[in-house]
């Protein structure tokens, strides 16, 4: 949605007549809060003393992202076929329109070699961190630069249909109508992944809110490593989950987080899962501990209570329970 947003803040004004300064009015704050947003993460923030450049802890990125995040930032390692189809009719679209309707438009022209050096992200981001890794390519998210090429032929079409069919908008009322076709279009691609109407969804609000009244405020709990919002929810510390990931935080925070997600997800170095699948077996392993491996570890990582599926009973007092869910107290 923020580059929606973002698109929409860009490529919505109107096409005639513009001086430099004029564009510097326009993509000048957002350059800036970018560049203020970095400077900030690298020498201010947590990220201070970074190794953006460090192609050993990019090796050990790389490693991390195949397991967590994949679709996000590994083009070669994620579906492939549907963010490649899309991206050639975004890139057809945008051509055809252009050389066939646009050329002597010098604005339409100018979106047109944006798109071409978006172009360039998408092979920098594999090089960058798929076959020589920088930890800098991995948090610049490069060959996600599909979003804004998208986002330039939508609007490029908009001007076409506009044009086409001599609706004769005005750029106030093209502005309008491109900034709520993407709002739309982009709450209708989102919406599936936010709509939780399945009964664990439900429970797992039910049974964090449970720990947030019957526990105290610091509370240490191991739950299951799939589950998504019980650290949230709960207001407790959680083990570790598969959603507060630190990939991107300073190097022993994210190898440490790594490294507990092993140890819940049951997993080794041998192991081979990417993204989604690798959520899902973990859990699936998780679920499949021994109570003796379940209160041996909750014991030595000095844990308050544990937080299971109702597969298997433990000899411990409970403190809140689901249909499917029960919180354990150990300590």
């Amino acid at each position: 949605m923020t580059f929606s947003f973002l698109g929409c803040m860009l490529f919505c004004k109107d096409e005639k007549h513009h001086r430099l300064a004029d564009y510097v009015r326009w993509f000048g704050p957002f350059g800036a809060i970018f560049t203020a947003y970095f400077v900030f993460m690298q020498f201010l923030g947590s990220h201070q003393g970074y190794p953006w450049f460090d192609h050993d802890w990019g090796l050990k990125l790389l490693e991390m992202a195949r397991f967590r995040v994949p679709h996000h930032l590994l083009l070669l390692a994620s579906a492939r076929v549907k963010y490649i189809a899309g991206f050639l009719v975004c890139i057809c679209v945008i051509c055809y329109l252009v050389f066939f309707y646009f050329r002597s438009d010098k604005s339409i022209l100018r979106l047109f070699l944006v798109a071409m050096g978006l172009l360039l992200l998408v092979p920098l981001g594999i090089i960058f961190t798929e076959i020589y890794p920088l930890p800098v390519a991995f948090n610049m998210y490069l060959f996600r630069g599909d979003v804004f090429i998208r986002l330039i032929a939508f609007y490029i079409f908009i001007v076409f249909l506009d044009r086409r069919f001599n609706l004769n908008l005005d750029p106030g009322a093209l502005r309008m109508t491109y900034a709520g076709l993407i709002v739309v279009s982009a709450a209708l691609a989102s919406l599936p992944g936010h709509l939780q109407l399945t009964i664990p969804e439900n429970e797992i609000v039910r049974i964090s809110r449970c720990i947030d009244s019957e526990t105290p405020v610091d509370a240490f709990i191991i739950a299951p490593p799939d589950l998504k919002g019980v650290r949230f929810y709960s207001r407790r510390s959680v083990f570790a989950s598969w959603k507060a990931h630190g990939l991107f935080l300073m190097p022993p925070i994210a190898t440490e987080w790594y490294r507990r997600m092993q140890l819940l997800c049951g997993l080794n170095s041998n192991f081979s899962c990417l993204g989604k699948k690798c959520r899902k077996l973990c859990g699936k392993n998780f679920d499949n501990f021994s109570p003796e491996y379940l209160m041996g570890m909750a014991e030595h990582y000095n844990a308050d209570y544990l937080l299971l599926r109702k597969n298997k009973a433990l000899p411990l007092p409970e403190i809140c329970s689901t249909e499917h869910f029960v919180v354990y107290k150990i300590q």
